[in-house]
This record gives structure tokens, sequence and C-alpha cells, in this order.
């Protein structure tokens, strides 16, 4: 009796209820297959239904690469990308779904290659990849075209380039957003990418989420269950942040108000594109209810015009990521004057460099202390209020309220220092919004070049740039400047009286498969320094 009263209340038990919502983080493409299901569910057109989700992701999802448009001398390194790629996502989904390669027939994944790309309107950018979704039958549905020329400038795709692009396009397939976040799977951009996109644990669990779902829709038209098309809305009631005017080192906020206009629970994520800005916002919105999204500004290391962002990230078909400009200004809370340069120039001469930390608001503080490293020199310092000459300010005379300080480089020997070298002063304050203030001196010997080589990249024509020869402190002349290399052409254009030049190598695109190996040959008036040789190369040196 006991047993069989068990079985009755077992058979009458309601299964969990089915969870049909998309996860935060879902691209605008899943959204759609989704909400095409679940009304087609509502109305009870089941086969229908089960036709759509065959394009929802797979847990076996088949694979194609096209190689035909790829060079002969780029082509093993692509295909390693590829294989990369596969392996990098097969292993984040950790068993929820197999990657095959597809001999025959249509893939659910085609990635192929042609030489350039159509320049995208909102970049001017020659984009990196364009993603296509197919609508099933005799069609993939995710095809990746990965451009072999990229960027404005038309430079070859590199490998870790075309790994990224392989990530995005999986990423896309699995129903994975765009994201602003740099280094992630979903995060390529279409300038330069020098490192690998990798997928992140939160771009591994929102794919798992998304096979789960599509599981789910395809298991209801089976069953013919009835299934609400419901969906969350966002809307906001500004597009961009506008932060009052505020002194280095105070923490600042700024609000906007988040609504859900939609019939569905609305998740969302905010952050920063910045250390120094972040975003805060409740993970939740029911339908009909409104929320603060706070933008956090902290300004220890800021001074001047500042515009970053805020990235909204939600579960909104529409706008599954949005961004929200903050612009700020930011007045020096205390500023470093140097009253000639910031550079002491090795000579034999005087080792003692003087500069001015200036106090830029009416609330007075005082010098604590103050270090240098990596040296463990002497810095004297002495409350000081007066005109002084503002260096980088062209020599213009201005008024200086605060501590004039002396770093004693006396303990430097000339025989160590080679080029240009970086020392930073360290000087705290009692000022509890602005407790320390870093000032950046260089010590220098010789005429020096930065950077001290020109990479030009990986050109297919004709490009340039440039460097600066400097001495700060102590004038000297170029006499010539020449390449070792007929195909670069150099010319100079002289700045700060005679301290520093900035020098343009010109390469006309002609030299054997873009193989360059040469050096810039400057000739000066120094008898120390005659020739300063600066190297010149191509990635395909």
């Amino acid at each position: 009796m006991i047993s069989a009263l068990v079985c009755f209340a077992t058979l009458n038990q309601k299964a969990p209820a089915v969870d049909y919502s998309v996860t935060m983080g879902a691209s605008s493409a899943f959204h759609e297959v989704v909400h095409d299901v679940k009304t087609m569910l509502a109305a009870k057109d089941f086969g229908g239904a089960a036709v759509r989700a065959k394009l929802l992701p797979q847990s076996v999802v088949s694979y194609r690469f096209n190689f035909t448009n790829v060079p002969k001398d780029r082509l093993d390194s692509y295909k390693q990308s590829a294989s990369f790629a596969i392996d990098s996502w097969q292993k984040n989904l950790d068993g929820k779904a197999t990657l095959v390669e597809a001999k025959k027939g249509i893939p659910n994944i085609l990635v192929s290659f042609e030489r350039q790309l159509q320049k995208s309107a909102d970049t001017g950018e020659i984009p990196g990849v364009a993603v296509f979704y197919g609508a099933g039958g005799q069609e993939p549905r995710v095809e990746a075209v990965i451009g072999l020329a990229r960027t404005a400038q038309l430079t070859d795709a590199s490998p870790a380039e075309v790994f990224n692009e392989i990530m995005f396009g999986i990423g896309s397939y699995f129903g994975l957003a765009p994201s602003a976040i740099p280094g992630t799977a979903m995060g390529r951009v279409d300038g330069k990418m020098i490192s690998l996109n990798l997928v992140s644990r939160q771009e591994a669990l929102l794919a798992e989420a998304n096979l789960r779902l599509s599981k789910a829709l395809r298991v209801a038209a089976l069953a013919k269950t009835v299934v609400k098309p419901t969906r969350p809305q966002l809307a906001v009631s500004a597009q961009s942040f506008d932060f009052k005017p505020a002194f280095q080192g105070d923490t600042v906020y700024e609000f906007m108000t988040v609504t859900n206009k939609g019939d569905a629970t609305l998740q969302m994520r905010a952050f920063g594109d910045c250390s120094c800005i972040s975003g805060d916002v409740l993970s939740t919105l029911k339908p009909g209810e409104s929320t603060a999204l706070k933008a956090r500004y902290r300004t220890e290391e800021l001074v001047g015009e500042i515009e970053h962002n805020v990235v909204l990230v939600s579960n909104d078909p529409e706008r599954p990521s949005q961004k929200f400009s903050a612009k700020i200004r930011v007045e020096p809370r205390a500023e470093v004057v140097f009253p000639t340069s910031d550079t002491l120039v090795l000579d034999g001469g005087e080792r003692k460099l003087t500069f001015y930390v200036h106090s830029s608001e009416p609330i007075e503080w005082k010098v604590l202390g103050a270090q240098m490293v990596p040296l463990n020199s002497t810095v004297l310092y002495e409350p000081f209020e007066g005109d002084v000459k503002d260096w980088k300010n062209g020599g213009q005379i201005r008024h200086v309220k605060g501590y004039r300080l002396t770093a004693d480089l006396s303990a430097i020997r000339e025989s160590e220092v080679f080029g240009r070298n970086m020392l930073t002063v360290y000087v705290a304050l009692d000022n509890k919004n602005m407790k320390l203030v870093r000032a950046n001196l260089f010590v220098q010997k010789g005429i020096v070049a930065q950077p001290e080589r020109i990479y030009l990249g990986a050109p297919t024509g004709p490009t340039e740039s440039s460097f600066v020869l400097m001495r700060t402190g102590k004038p000297f002349k170029i006499l010539s400047a020449s390449s070792d290399s007929k195909h670069v052409t150099v010319s100079v254009t002289s700045s700060k009286l005679g301290a520093e030049y900035t020098i343009s190598a010109k390469y006309d695109g002609k030299a054997p498969e873009h193989r360059l190996d040469t050096q810039i040959r400057i000739t000066t008036d120094d008898p120390k320094q005659p020739i300063v040789l600066i190297p010149l190369i191509t990635a395909q040196s």
C-alpha cells in the first residue's frame, strides 16, 4: 500500500520548469532564432519550430577550411592557426560539444579567405573578417570570410590574426556576441592584433548555456510543448555620461537610469574599458523595473580631457553589448614643472637636476618625503613660491607655488650609462586625495634615437615610419642622413632648437618580397658621435 502511494505521488510530481530565457552575452543572431522557435511553439507550429531549431548550435559541429586563396608562403602557418583554434575551442567546451572536420556535405562552420574585404562604414578600416549566417539547407550556418590583407595599410594577416578571426567565427556559431574585452575569443578588432585571443571562462559557460537552451527548444518541438515567446528590452535615460570637472585624485560618480521595457527578466553586467573607470548595475531586472547604472572615475593617474567607456552587456537581443562614453576634465592637483629640461646629459658637468611640484588647488599641502628609484640618491626639497620657466610649455614664465626639489645624481657612473634611461622620483604628500606624485627624469649619454630601431611590420606596398634623434639640453647638427638601401629615402625635420630632430624613412614598396634589413646612417657635428646608425627591418627580413 505504501509503495503504491509513493508511486502515485511520484507520478503526480510536476517536472521542473524549463528555463527558455537567453543568457546575457548571446548574439543577436542567436536571439533571433530562439525567438522564432518560441513564437512557432506558441502558435503550435511544432514542425516549423523543429526545422528552425536546427539552426541553433549542435553538440556535434562540423567545420571546413577553404584555403584555396591563401598564398603558398602563408599556407602552412595559417593551417597551424586553424588547427590551434579548433583545439582551443574543443578543450574549453569540456566535452559539451565536439568539433569534427566535414569531409563532404555542408558544414555547420565554413572558414574561407579573400584577398581583401570591403571597407567598414563604421570604422573606416579594412576589416579582418566578415561573418555570415545561413538559413540552413544548402549553406553553412556560419561562414567566416577572413581577409588576407587588413587595416588601411593593407598589411598581410599574421598567423595570430588568422587564429583570432577563426576563434571569433567559431564563437559566433555557438551564439556568442562580439565582446569589448580584449584578449577574449570574441574580443577581436579590425586593427592590428598581436596577441592571441583565447576563450575566457565566461565565454565557455555562455557557449554551454546556449547549447543547453538549443537542446531544450529542440526537445520542446518534438514533445509539442507550448512556450511563451518573451524577451527583455533594455532602455536607458542617456547615451553617455557627462562628468563635472574634478581635481586629480578625486573619485567621482555619474548615473543614468536603465529600464526593462520587455516581458522577460533582463540580465546585465557593467564594466569599464580602463582600470580608471568602472560600471556598476543590478544583475537582474524584472519587466517594468528600473535601476541606476553607475559610472565611477578614479582620477589618481589622470590629467586633462579624458574619455573612456562604460560597457553594458545584457540579454537584450537588440543590445547585447552597448558602450556609453564617459568624458571628464581632470585638473592636476599637484603638477611637476621642469625649468630647463627633464633630462640630465652626462658630459662631465653638473650632476644635479632641479624641478618643482606645483599646487593647482587652493588647499595647501606639505611634502613628507622624496625618493628616487632605481637609484637611492638624495632628493632635497623645500617650500617655494615664485616665477619660473616651464620647459615643457616652450619656456614660458609661470607662477609656481609648492616645493622646489633637487635630485642629486652624483652616484651615477658615466661609464655605466648607455643611451637614454629613466629615473623616477616619488614625492609623498600629506594630501588625502593625492598622496603620491611621480616625477620622471632622464639620464642621457650622447645622441640617442627613439625608438632605437625602425620596424615597418609586414608591408605589402609603400609605407613610412619615423623616429626622433635627440640630445636634450645640448644642441647638435645633423650633417647628412641616408639609407643603405636604394628602396628607402630619408628626410630630416629640426625641432627644439637643434636638440631634437624627426627622421622620416620612406619605403618605396619595391624590395624583393619586401625584405629589408638595412640601416639609416646619420652624420653629426659631434666629434664623439660623428656617425649614428639606426637599424630598419621588416617582418619578412
